[in-house]
């Protein structure tokens, strides 16, 4: 793996925040982290520091050993030697790497906040690594090389992690109200006001184009009107079919998903109508609503809305503390770290212990 790899894995220092198992939060990431240094030589079996924490081998080998055997469990024993998955390991080995790097970040920003855990909390983290072992055969015990107290120890650094990460999202309403989670489906004709150039950019029309282009839209509606006038019983979906330049015809809008333009003539109309030409970002649309979210959908709605508030909140909040982190990697023995090769290691419960499962 290239330095600029290596680079990449530990800027990622940012997860995204949802309302489920802190295991879940470690599987997901983006961009965050100072300046990173390569060295060839720290403490004991440290393999990397973030700030004044650091994060082993050993304590890498159980993560990646984890996920290794939950990748072979879900896809397949040979799933790191099958024809097309050469780069597979690799990738699994960044994530583990990813993931203990987030644990300990987050630990290093409860530390600097002084945030501890409690007695109770001391003693689940020491249940947890005594159940953590009593998991391991011998054979896993000597692959792994941790002790009972190391186990402790990563059950401790994982239960900080998650209650740091609750930390930062405290503050954040979890109230939604049913008009923020409200949608509305609509069918739309388009007529563009902009090319697609090749690489993918826009041009936008000049000023005598637009024109056109809306009595074009205009026209469209006259002759919906006039078919609706005189009961032709031509359906919206023809005109659809006959006159839209989008490639998309029916759209399923929530509060903020649109330009402005569209999300009031969407959701400003009684489902079945059909509204005047409306100028969008897009171009000028003739938009008719045919539903609205029925209350299964309003909840489901509701949480979609509370996890993305939840996650610009963690955000903002982890890129605050995380972009003047320094952090240090140990490439010699990161080079050394693999996939385990015996078949009598098949541990897999790391996560779900921590989780308390």
């Amino acid at each position: 793996m290239t330095k600029r790899t290596k680079l990449g894995i530990l800027r990622q220092l940012r997860m995204r925040v949802v309302p489920m198992a802190f295991a879940a939060l470690l599987a997901v990431s983006a961009a965050g982290c100072g300046k990173v240094v390569f060295v060839t030589g720290l403490d004991r079996d440290e393999l990397f520091n973030v700030g004044d924490q650091s994060g082993s081998c050993r304590e890498l080998r159980v993560y990646l050993t984890t996920m290794e055997n939950r990748y072979k469990e879900d896809y397949g024993s040979d799933v790191f030697t099958r024809s097309g998955n050469e780069t597979v390991g690799n990738s699994l080995k960044e994530n583990a790497l990813e993931r203990l790097v987030k644990v300990k970040a987050l630990n290093q920003i409860a530390s600097a906040e002084g945030i501890l855990l409690d007695e109770t909390e001391v003693s689940d983290a020491r249940k947890r690594g005594a159940a953590y072992m009593e998991s391991l055969s011998d054979a896993e015990k000597d692959y792994l090389g941790i002790s009972a107290l190391d186990a402790e120890e990563m059950m401790k650094d994982y239960l900080l992690a998650a209650k740091m990460a609750d930390q930062l999202i405290s503050d954040v309403p979890r109230e939604v109200s049913d008009d923020e989670a409200r949608t509305v489906t609509v069918q739309s004709i388009l007529v563009k006001t902009y090319t697609e150039n090749a690489d993918g950019s826009r041009t936008e029309f000049d000023e005598s184009r637009k024109a056109e282009a809306k009595a074009r839209a205009q026209a469209i509606r006259d002759e919906i009107q006039n078919g609706m006038d005189n009961f032709l019983g031509i359906t919206f979906s023809a005109y659809i079919s006959k006159y839209n330049e989008d490639s998309v015809s029916t759209y399923t809008i929530a509060k903020g998903d649109v330009d402005s333009a569209f999300e009031e003539a969407a959701f400003g109309q009684q489902v079945g109508t059909i509204s005047d030409v409306v100028e969008t970002k897009d171009g000028y649309r003739i938009i008719k609503p045919i539903a609205t979210s029925d209350e299964a959908s309003l909840e489901s709605n509701k949480e979609a809305i509370l996890q993305k508030r939840l996650e610009e909140a963690y955000d903002q909040a982890y890129d605050s503390y995380v972009s003047g982190m320094d952090c240090q990697l140990n490439e010699d023995r990161w080079n050394q770290i693999a996939l385990c090769e015996d078949p009598e290691v098949t541990t897999d419960r790391f996560f779900e212990v921590a989780a308390g499962n």
